[in-house]
């Protein structure tokens, strides 16, 4: 059990392109796909076996889609063995009766197997990570991932190695998130022969993980604890990512290893464990959620091992498809379920701007992990409409709440677009995994792309650079990184989000983002038809293969420019293909020192061909050619204004029965009440501030407010009804806002701390509180929102929408100024810049100060707050250059805070009327910024530097810019 998980370097040919031939004659035995009432068109036959009956069906296509072999004495109607052809694919249905045991089915469709992936992975370890990444590895080896195991109770003391810690989240998830990415870490430092510079034996560690739950497997076939932690038809989730690292340590293992083959065979007894029970308590939860994960060990199984159980296996991941919840209808935003257990039932509409409360379908982590749903399944239904899906999820992901490092914003539910909303670590790793599995699906080159983008910005932004540390939250605008944070931004997530440190605010992160880097190095080089081989990730790396030779890639991409990949003795001809990335317009390329004629020049976003010769030295010269660009769009998108609430002597009512009645931001969003069957304002979490803005515009015609009032119902979270020692309820407050820079106007009122009705105690909503105010003079000259500004400090509200009212009086005095023209923008939308060359993203600079919150023993690694005094609102002043300095090589430990291998020289201008509200930086005014008309102007130009963001713990990634003179392009794109 000491052995060393590696592949030899001998065995990668046979490792890559063996291939099981199915067993599908022999069917599913133990289950039935007969109905009753039968199809028209069915048809019943003698026959002698599943072989025989496999045969027939196969003999009728299309007419046949399925099959039923049913042995004498099981029918009491009839006395001899049967075989039932079936036009349609029938529900699935075990057989229990003793008589009945040999009955067996299949699918006409599943024989020709799964569609075949685009590009398949080298055999884990075949891969022998260089450079730079060597040395990210041995890091990340001697942070946190290797240490976990020495210390953590959650991993080091889990039921899973029969301990009694691991009693969290989504059931007993992190240790199985923990052994998930140390299985091919520790086989990747294997293959570089670098486990030697890692301060703890992690071979060791992982040994004793693999064999304890092989050891414990219980006669079910059921892997770890069986204790139905987690719920009801939830308890799969935590034993998949066991699955996978199994299957993982087998592949790491050389062909007819021993414990490889244990590995496989208790995955599959597993899955046939899991599988039955489905059949009696269906997926719910984070089960239902996250089906593509299953379905997709399934198909790792069906691809590697599947030890003649082929028509088990597709039923497995059909039934797990049936009961899976609809990511599809949620994206289309159909509002009606077309698959799975939502067939025809009510699915919520993917949200188009930041979630107010905690759902399972809007959470962060689940819709990274859905990413690869349409594509998972696509190799099984062979619908190609599933893989087109595959872009619609990303799309929407970007439209509503892209951010400019790579991912979305879910902190720890969707949070829209501004800047200074969170993404979890556990998003970033899952993101990634699903984006490396849609490629090898889909062979879609953008997605590649995405993935660098999220790689080596948004992964290493949210890690210390030693690795001992990490957040639970990332802002894109970050200013500080606190534990305790009461008044924070993000609605669904706790104070010691941004925080770095073992496991700030949840622990699941601190066990999931150990596959971040690993499975990464597992996807550089992919294999394709014909021998062919795909350089799909770029970064410094070599593999030998039996036929296509010894590959070197010489890089120290993404901190370099250029690429240098060597072959040496092939013993076949095939093609050898360099992904070029949508971003390298200039780039250029040699062959064994020719320089390629300028037609066949590599292209951006496509492949780059070379053919390899039998017993051949080729050295291909590749030069990216990255400029500095910017990219503006970033940030809110902005709403435009409804119709707007006009001066009448008698006043007006301002519209607030529809949800476009309201835009909602910092903390406040919309929140399914399923105990009232209604959709009501969330306020956000306890210590953040919610805001409702009405979307109707006041237009005063030359009268300023004088007088409003203002009605609604409220419950109050966190909390039994009454007062708490030492906790404060939240307040509502009625601000005035100017429509076109959104600045605050005055403040009408502020109520009383409101903590009379509990929702935690299931009280109605409370009777309307009320607000009727005179007296103000609130300039109106110019179109003005109504804004309800809810502090929520130690609880949180809960708004009937239903029973807000606001009615608005003037004064009658009228201002002699033309009224300025109408905005069509009741939210303007942010538009800011982001810098990039190559798949970097290049940030400001900020000192990082750190302040010790906790320390651990025995290894004396820090809980931490960052905080920085550096000025940061700036204006990015694009009427000058910019300028990219190389500054050497990656050091020792790559994504270090201070040793930058290239940083961006900038000319910026201070926004002093740019601030802060809730402990973040506010979203950035609108660009392209006017100095002579911005409130307080723009400060003096300054030289400022841009650094990699995934060399920061704060940084600023997305700044408002003042224009180049000449540009008139309608969208202020520079």
């Amino acid at each position: 059990r000491s052995r060393m998980l590696t592949c030899p370097v001998m065995m990668v040919m046979a490792c890559i392109t063996a291939v099981t031939t199915a067993s599908w004659s022999d069917g599913h035995v133990g289950v039935s796909r007969e109905r009753v009432p039968r199809d028209n068109g069915d048809v019943t036959l003698p026959s002698s076996s599943p072989q025989h009956c496999f045969s027939l069906c196969h003999g009728r296509q299309p007419a046949c889609a399925a099959w039923t072999f049913t042995p004498a004495g099981c029918n009491s109607a009839v006395s001899s063995a049967t075989c039932s052809l079936h036009r349609n694919v029938h529900p699935q249905q075990l057989v229990t009766r003793a008589e009945c045991v040999a009955v067996a089915s299949g699918t006409a469709t599943g024989v020709d197997g799964l569609v075949p992936l685009t590009w398949r992975p080298l055999k884990l370890g075949a891969v022998q990570p260089a450079g730079w990444l060597r040395n990210q590895l041995v890091v990340f080896a001697n942070g946190l991932s290797g240490h976990l195991d020495l210390f953590w109770a959650d991993v080091n003391e889990s039921v899973w190695i029969g301990g009694e810690a691991d009693h969290s989240g989504a059931g007993h998830e992190r240790g199985p998130y923990w052994l998930n990415g140390m299985v091919p870490l520790v086989a990747q430092l294997n293959a570089s022969g670098d486990t030697t510079k890692v301060d703890v034996d992690i071979n060791a560690q992982v040994q004793h993980w693999i064999f304890y739950i092989l050891d414990h497997q219980l006669p079910s076939g059921w892997l770890g604890p069986d204790d139905g932690f987690g719920g009801k038809g939830n308890d799969y989730w935590s034993g998949w990512n066991i699955a996978a690292s199994l299957l993982s340590y087998a592949d790491a293992m050389p062909p007819g290893d021993a414990t490889a083959a244990r590995c496989t065979s208790a995955v599959l007894s597993y899955i046939e464990c899991v599988y039955k029970r489905m059949h009696t308590t269906p997926t719910t939860a984070w089960s239902q959620n996250r089906w593509q994960d299953w379905v997709y060990i399934i198909h790792w199984l069906m691809d590697m091992a599947p030890q003649g159980q082929e028509q088990l296996l597709w039923d497995a991941a059909e039934l797990t498809q049936q009961q899976s919840w609809d990511w599809d209808a949620y994206y289309d935003q159909s509002g009606v379920g077309s698959s799975g257990a939502y067939v025809g039932k009510t699915v919520p509409k993917f949200p188009t701007e930041n979630v107010g409360g905690w759902t399972m379908y809007d959470h962060g982590v689940n819709n990274a992990m859905a990413t690869k749903s349409c594509a998972t399944w696509y190799r099984q239904s062979k619908n190609s409409t599933d893989n087109d899906k595959t872009r619609k999820k990303l799309e929407m992901q970007d439209k509503y709440h892209g951010q400019p490092h790579g991912m979305f914003a879910a902190d720890e539910c969707f949070g829209g677009r501004n800047l200074n909303r969170g993404i979890e670590l556990c998003a970033v790793v899952e993101q990634m995994y699903s984006l490396q599995h849609i490629f090898r699906v889909t062979g879609d080159l953008s997605i590649l792309d995405r993935h660098e983008r999220i790689q080596y910005n948004s992964l290493p932004g949210t890690i210390t650079p030693t690795s001992w540390a990490h957040q639970y939250l990332q802002q894109a605008n970050e200013i500080n990184a606190l534990y305790g944070l009461k008044d924070h931004v993000w609605q669904t997530d706790g104070a010691d989000s941004t925080g770095f440190g073992v496991a700030p605010n949840f622990g699941c992160c601190t066990a999931n983002m150990q596959q971040g880097w690993p499975k990464m190095v597992n996807n550089l080089m992919l294999q394709g038809d014909d021998n062919a081989l795909l350089l799909a990730l770029i970064a410094p790396f070599q593999v030998t293969l039996v036929a296509q030779g010894k590959v070197v890639v010489d890089t120290a991409y993404p901190f370099s420019d250029t690429v240098v990949v060597t072959i040496t003795d092939p013993t076949v001809a095939y093609t050898f293909a360099i992904r070029i990335p949508g971003w390298a317009t200039n780039a250029t390329a040699s062959i064994n020192g020719k320089n390629v004629l300028p037609h066949q020049q590599p292209a951006n976003g496509t492949l780059f061909n070379v053919r390899i010769g039998i017993q051949s030295t080729t050295t291909i010269m590749l030069d990216l050619g990255p400029e500095v660009r910017v990219e503006t769009g970033w940030g809110n998108t902005g709403k435009l204004a409804t119709s707007p609430v006009s001066y009448t002597p008698a006043g007006a009512v301002v519209p607030s029965t529809s949800q476009t009645d309201f835009v909602l931001s910092g903390g406040a969003g919309w929140s399914a009440d399923p105990a009232r069957k209604t959709t009501d304002i969330r306020s956000g979490g306890p210590g953040s501030h919610g805001l409702i803005t009405f979307a109707h515009m006041l237009t005063g015609l030359g009268h300023n407010v004088s007088g409003f009032q203002l009605s609604f119902r409220y419950v109050c979270g966190y909390g039994p009804r009454g007062r708490l020692p030492g906790k404060q309820g939240p307040t509502v407050s009625v601000s005035f806002v100017d429509a076109k820079t959104g600045s605050v106007l005055g403040v009408g009122w502020t109520s009383k701390p409101l903590q009379n009705y509990s929702y935690d105690q299931g009280d109605p909503f409370s009777p309307p509180v009320t607000a009727t105010v005179t007296g103000l003079d609130v300039d109106n000259w110019g179109p003005i929102a109504v804004r309800l500004d809810i502090a929520n400090n130690d609880r949180n509200l809960q708004l009937d929408d239903g029973s807000i009212s606001l009615k608005i009086t003037w004064s009658a005095a009228v201002d002699p100024r033309p009224p300025p023209p109408p905005s069509p923008d009741l939210v303007p939308p942010t538009n800011a810049a982001t810098v990039l060359r190559g798949p970097l993203v290049y940030s400001l600079l900020l000192t990082e100060q750190a302040q010790q919150v906790k320390t651990w023993a025995p290894f004396n690694n820090l809980d931490m707050n960052i905080i920085t005094t550096s000025t940061w609102n700036y204006a990015l002043d694009l009427t000058k250059p910019l300028t990219f300095e190389s500054l050497g090589g990656p050091s020792s430990i790559p994504f270090n805070t201070s040793n930058y291998p290239g940083i961006v020289r900038a000319t910026a201008r201070q926004l002093s009327s740019w601030g802060t509200s809730t402990s973040a930086a506010d979203e950035p005014p609108t660009s392209p910024i006017d100095c002579a008309a911005v409130a307080g102007g723009c400060g003096s130009p300054v030289l400022v530097t841009l650094v990699p963001y995934g060399m920061t713990d704060l940084r600023m990634a997305s700044l408002p810019w003042i224009p180049q003179p000449h540009n008139t392009n309608p969208d202020g794109r520079p």
